[in-house]
């Protein structure tokens, strides 16, 4: 984690790089400690322009309230999701945010398969997906995936919804391993229960 402070810093400013991640180490707050402290590191040996590049390719993140980790093998992990509500009906947007982060370098080229089952594990309605973001992503960088999914007004269904998906590589149709503790099988893994209620 202090490699970067330790090939650019001596003495009160390799103590300050040091004292800056630790307390972002503690407090949380900054989901990124190492990727921060490198950029501490552009800043303060006047790398502006690496600097500048992390910042804003990080800057759009944020906390999600429903925390996912869920590892893919390509080295993206799902962070977490956003919903803006749990309890729907027939012909309403479900409006859903997924917080990636990538863990490598690495093209994003797979798809998110996203399927809404009913409790007997039939697929009601589904979002497959190409994730939202630049192709080429670098280690550290923080992704927004932003969908809006429509309930099909035939919908008749009414009670939970699970949440579930996963990642498909397209080129040789098959779904990526993941590593979860969120319940899983057949590589696919369910994030989140929503309702759906039609009298």
């Amino acid at each position: 984690l202090f490699l970067e402070a330790r090939k650019h810093f001596n003495g009160s400013q390799y103590t300050e790089a040091l004292s800056d991640c630790i307390t972002s180490l503690f407090y949380w707050e900054n989901y990124r400690p190492s990727l921060d402290l490198m950029k501490l590191c552009y800043e303060k040996t006047g790398r502006q322009k690496e600097a500048l590049q992390i910042q804003t390719r990080t800057e759009p993140w944020m906390h999600p309230p429903v925390f996912t980790n869920i590892c893919f093998e390509n080295g993206l992990c799902l962070r977490g999701l956003k919903l803006t509500k749990n309890s729907f009906k027939s012909g309403d947007a479900i409006e859903i945010t997924y917080y990636f982060e990538a863990a490598s370098d690495h093209d994003l080229d797979f798809f998110l398969f996203v399927h809404f089952k009913n409790c007997d594990g039939a697929t009601l309605f589904q979002n497959d997906h190409r994730i939202s973001g630049d192709t080429a992503l670098i280690k550290g960088e923080l992704i927004q995936d932003h969908q809006t999914i429509h309930i099909p007004e035939t919908e008749k269904y009414s009670g939970p919804v699970d949440l579930c998906l996963g990642l498909w590589q397209p080129e040789k149709n098959k779904r990526l391993k993941m590593k979860t503790a969120l319940p899983h099988k057949n590589k696919e893994a369910v994030l989140e229960k929503i309702l759906i209620i039609n009298e």
